[in-house]
């Protein structure tokens, strides 16, 4: 028999400092716990686990500090990785991206090493989504928008799948649009 602690299914959300992490915690959540900031400063400067139920099944999302957060050099964000989440099994990563960002940064990059190890190769793509935020951005403009989508889904998920070494085609990462500004679109 499962233990209760097994039962919960863990959500690692990383991403760059200000893509909407934990807005989009607060979209998962249904409540707005995380907090969100809209100043140069990243806001969460440790991970924040949150525990919530979507359709029945038990799930904690894990909430982290920003890639390029000025507060937290790499060195630090390995450290934090290795002492809140090294070891612990990840069922599955959302990796964020701002929709008016069409290029990817040095450190998406530099954290492709804590990617790769959450998970077997054979396990990325069905257990890491690059999730897109922002779409309010776009909401007055749907050619705009739908262009900015077929950017996303084709160019740069193919850059990110190659900037994290998936090759294979049976390896590569998916794409989700994330309308984190309106709750049933969660």
């Amino acid at each position: 028999m499962e233990s209760r602690q097994e039962n919960i299914q863990k959500i690692l959300i990383i991403g760059n400092t200000g893509n909407g992490k934990s807005t989009l915690v607060n979209c998962l959540t249904g409540n707005q716990g995380a907090i969100v900031g809209n100043n140069s400063r990243g806001v969460t400067k440790l991970p924040s686990f949150y525990k919530t139920q979507i359709k029945g099944r038990n799930f904690e999302i894990i909430d982290m500090p920003g890639f390029g957060d000025r507060d937290i050099s790499f060195k630090k964000g390995k450290e934090i990785w290795n002492k809140y989440l090294k070891g612990q099994r990840i069922h599955a990563m959302i990796f964020t991206h701002k929709s008016v960002d069409d290029r990817l940064t040095q450190f998406d990059a530099l954290y492709a090493d804590i990617v790769k190890q959450s998970f077997e190769p054979h396990e990325f793509s069905s257990r890491i989504v690059m999730g897109i935020t922002f779409w309010n951005h776009y909401e007055y403009d749907k050619g705009r928008r739908d262009e900015k989508i077929n950017h996303f889904s084709t160019d740069l998920l193919d850059e990110l799948n190659d900037s994290l070494g998936f090759k294979g085609v049976q390896n590569k990462i998916n794409t989700t649009l994330f309308f984190t500004d309106q709750i049933d679109q969660c």
